[in-house]
């Protein structure tokens, strides 16, 4: 049974295969320098499948050639010296061999980071882990307003919260310059109305508006303690509408005074009536 095989050629145009080949029919594209062959038959005579097969374009050139895809050679002994390709399973033995470990980077920098994972994990190793670290650090400004909860050390607490308070003879304003001079921030200042004051530490010592008001220190009469029952007068005057304890003598008029029982010594008389009678 004869076997016909047909030629064709591309001379210019696309890259790449034909659409269609018959089958054993062998096409060469010069455009890419590759031969294609159509392979299998469908039964009507067209090949199944159209692959390369040849040229320039599809085989590697024996100087400098350029591979694609994942080439494989054989793997040469270990230890050999010569200019033989070495395959990535010599360079691993030979790195081995040679005390290199296994530092593969897959294996130890498995996200591309540049660091060793060791060195990634030191990064943020936990608190309890870290040797050499001082007992105490200095402090840091901060606001102490942002405190909300926990416990303060006496120790370090301003001094000033604790001294007594400095008294005012008046307001803030007639604070004198001695007290002016003891005032620090927190201080504690009482002015003659019985309001406390705390020193912001800033601002003019003799404006209130540098202080912060705490209380009001004056205390209700109900918790005063040890106050006498009575008090003894000291002299006064008072009109006689204003004494309620003066028996019949406080509803006269000053010209007609009727008194009844008692002694009248030394005194000048004039137009008072005595038991109904007149002298």
């Amino acid at each position: 049974m004869p076997v016909t095989i047909q030629l064709k050629a591309r001379i210019s145009g696309a890259p790449g295969a034909p659409a269609s080949l018959k089958s054993r029919e062998i096409c060469w594209n010069q455009v890419d320098d590759i031969t294609y062959a159509g392979f299998g038959d469908d039964g009507s005579g067209n090949a199944t499948s159209i692959v390369p097969m040849a040229g320039r374009g599809y085989f590697a050139s024996l100087a400098s050639p350029v591979f694609t895809g994942n080439p494989e050679a054989p793997t040469q002994l270990a230890g050999n010296n010569s200019t033989r390709l070495a395959t990535t399973a010599f360079v691993q033995a030979a790195v081995g061999a040679a005390g290199g470990g296994d530092m593969l980077k897959s294996v130890y920098d498995p996200n591309d980071d540049g660091k060793v994972n060791a060195a990634a994990t030191a990064d943020a190793a936990p608190w309890t882990g870290i040797t050499g670290k001082p007992a105490e650090f200095a402090p840091a400004a901060h606001d102490a307003a942002l405190v909300t909860s926990g416990v303060f050390d006496v120790a370090r607490l301003p001094a000033a919260l604790f001294a007594a308070p400095i008294v005012s003879s008046g307001a803030i304003a007639d604070l004198s310059a001695p007290q002016q001079a003891e005032i620090v921030g927190g201080s504690s200042v009482v002015t003659s109305d019985g309001r406390e004051w705390r020193y912001t530490g800033a601002g003019d010592k003799t404006l209130e508006a540098s202080y912060q008001e705490m209380a009001d220190r004056t205390p209700d009469w109900t918790q005063v303690a040890n106050k006498p029952a009575t008090f003894t007068p000291s002299a006064h005057t008072h009109t006689l509408s204003e004494i309620t304890d003066a028996g019949s003598m406080a509803a006269q008029g000053a010209g007609a005074v009727a008194i009844v029982g008692g002694t009248i010594s030394g005194v000048a008389l004039d137009a008072v009536t005595i038991d109904g009678g007149t002298f």
